[in-house]
């Protein structure tokens, strides 16, 4: 049997409030884990519901606000930690290579194992992940930006 199963870390806006923080879910497809957006305090729920970090693969963000990706430069530098060697694939608008590489160079953050940026541009239904037991697709929904 094929698991599905989907750990909401976070789903409250750009302020946490006690005991919910800003969004992000893990989604887990055969053992497979996908981490979708990346607000803060990614880490502190991984942690408190037992995700091991270097079982994910991907992480999915799907646009440039705050409570959607200030977690993400931790969660990489993270890996780091614990010896990844494992490549992780990040998928996010454009904009999202230049933000972490900006973090990496002032911070002076590491990153030593193969890290595979995708930037995604606002151009309708496009297929960014084909696997053997799911498909992925990216498309653009109306936000105050690109979503």
């Amino acid at each position: 049997m094929r698991k599905f199963e989907l750990t909401i870390l976070g789903s409250n806006s750009a302020l946490p409030a006690y005991d919910r923080f800003p969004t992000s879910q893990v989604l887990n497809i055969n053992e497979e884990l996908l981490l979708i957006d990346c607000g803060e305090g990614t880490q502190i729920r991984m942690s408190q519901y037992h995700i091991k970090r270097n079982r994910v693969s991907r992480i999915f963000i799907s646009h440039l606000h705050g409570d959607h990706l200030y977690g993400l430069p931790g969660v990489i530098t993270s890996f780091y930690h614990i010896s990844r060697t494992a490549e992780l694939q990040i998928i996010g608008p454009k904009g999202i290579r230049k933000f972490l590489d900006t973090i990496f160079e002032i911070s002076g953050a590491l990153a030593e194992y193969p890290l595979e940026i995708i930037e995604l541009e606002d151009e309708g239904l496009i297929q960014i992940v084909d696997t053997k037991y799911f498909e992925a697709y990216a498309f653009p929904v109306f936000h105050r930006m690109p979503t």
